[in-house]
């Protein structure tokens, strides 16, 4: 066996073996760590106490990135103590990630706070037509892997509420001097139950219609107030035979009589997609609201 320093060649092997232990063992550590994820969940919607409609949103805030491991699980009951024969709904994302959306604040933090979106940075789940009218409890869970679940804080209360205001009664309307149409109507105090009902505004619709055997042609939502009257121009009606309008009262979580679909007052959808109302071809209602379009009181 050969003595004395080794060669440049077996300092080189020897220096390699040596740095690739320790990459491999570094390697090793890393994949042990766990993988960062949310920070300071705490339940959000529904608030305690809230009102919501058909469709709403589960929103757990979060601080930080989500984890791979990491699930979360909504569970609805009837009481807050949650016991599985009150439990009505249960939404595990272990079982079905499907529908949950995570939100970060990753590549917003150059973005002025007043044009950053609304609740983006958590955990969000949105339902629809999953619950019956009625008072809840919901909490959320958290889990990691195949771990057991942790409740995140307290659970919440919340109602459901998914009956309409009751129909638009007494409404009358008026032609006034330079060719505007005057609309009033009675308020609206119970739902379409009989039901003491909250109302938030009202939507004002036109209709035109051809001929009197044939459904409404257009469907075009005028007007959105808090108030009882409204004041239609004269050009909203210029160049159609027979023009007809209705109102509906809108509660404070969006429903709507004859509207599949709850949306807020001022909303978008609701300026883009007008519901669709009953074919009012009653003969006599037609002859009803012409006589009161024609007789009414300039002013």
């Amino acid at each position: 066996m050969r003595e004395g320093p080794p060669r440049g060649d077996e300092r080189r092997v020897g220096t390699f073996g040596f740095g690739g232990r320790l990459a491999v063992a570094a390697g090793l550590l890393l994949a042990a760590a766990p993988a960062p994820g949310y920070e300071n969940e705490k339940p959000t919607l529904p608030a305690d106490g809230q009102v919501v409609g058909s469709k709403f949103e589960f929103y757990i805030a979060a601080d930080g990135k989500p984890g791979v491991e990491e699930f979360y699980r909504v569970e609805v009951a009837t009481e807050d103590e949650f016991k599985p024969e009150q439990v009505v709904l249960t939404i595990d994302m272990r079982d079905n990630r499907r529908g949950w959306v995570l939100g970060t604040s990753y590549g917003l933090k150059d973005v002025p706070e007043e044009y950053r979106p609304v609740n983006y940075e958590g955990i969000h789940y949105r339902v629809f037509n999953r619950l019956k009218s009625g008072e809840y409890y919901w909490r959320a869970l958290k889990a990691l892997g195949g771990g057991e679940w942790t409740p995140l804080g307290r659970p919440m209360r919340f109602r459901v509420d998914r009956t309409p205001p009751g129909p638009v009664e007494e409404m009358r309307l008026a032609r006034r001097k330079d060719g505007a149409i005057a609309i009033s109507w009675a308020p609206v105090v119970s739902d379409a139950e009989g039901e003491p009902e909250l109302v938030a505004g009202y939507r004002v619709y036109r209709y035109a219609k051809l001929l009197k055997r044939y459904p409404p042609s257009t469907r075009f939502l005028l007007a959105e107030t808090d108030r009882l009257e409204v004041v239609v121009p004269a050009d909203a009606v210029e160049g159609e035979r027979i023009v007809f309008f209705r109102v509906q009262a809108v509660d404070e979580v969006g429903n709507e009589l004859n509207r599949p679909l709850p949306a807020p007052m001022g909303s978008f959808e609701a300026k883009f997609h007008p519901p669709d109302a009953d074919l009012l071809t009653n003969p006599e209602y037609l002859k009803r609201l012409s006589e009161e379009a024609g007789t009414g009181d300039d002013h």
